[in-house]
């Protein structure tokens, strides 16, 4: 929930962008990391630069019918923020980005689309979930 601007989220396994593909999903900033494809590390890595992309997509109204390759986020072991977006429908300063905690299988992103700087905080909802009918 925000009063600030339109909110987009993210969540997959780690192991989701091991698809042939993603290599061409980066942006020419991104295209020296993440090489490898096997390793645990390497495809968390991947999954946190893919759910930052798409929570980027999904906050700005767009969805997958954009260029990813033209969005560039920092890299995955930095605080997330889009770095590039040439031609994209938002300047990257309208976007907010905040990493989830979802536990270690899985990695999660938030994009805020926010005309003033507020802070991104994100709650866990565990009681909330237990309670619901």
């Amino acid at each position: 929930v925000s009063d600030l601007g339109t909110v987009g989220v993210d969540v997959e396994a780690r192991w989701s962008p091991r698809f042939s593909g993603f290599t061409n999903l980066r942006a020419q900033q991104e295209r020296s990391r993440l090489l490898g494809g096997g390793t645990g590390g390497v495809c968390l890595a991947r999954a946190r630069t893919w759910v930052r992309k798409e929570a980027v997509v999904k906050a700005a109204g767009h969805g997958l019918t954009v260029d990813l390759a033209r969005l560039a986020v920092t890299p995955p072991y930095e605080a997330p923020r889009v770095v590039a977006w040439p031609g994209g429908p938002l300047p990257p300063s309208a976007l907010q980005l905040c990493d989830l905690d979802v536990g270690s299988r899985h990695a999660a992103c938030l994009a805020l689309v926010a005309g003033r700087p507020g802070g991104v905080r994100a709650r866990r909802a565990d009681h909330w979930l237990r309670d619901a009918p």
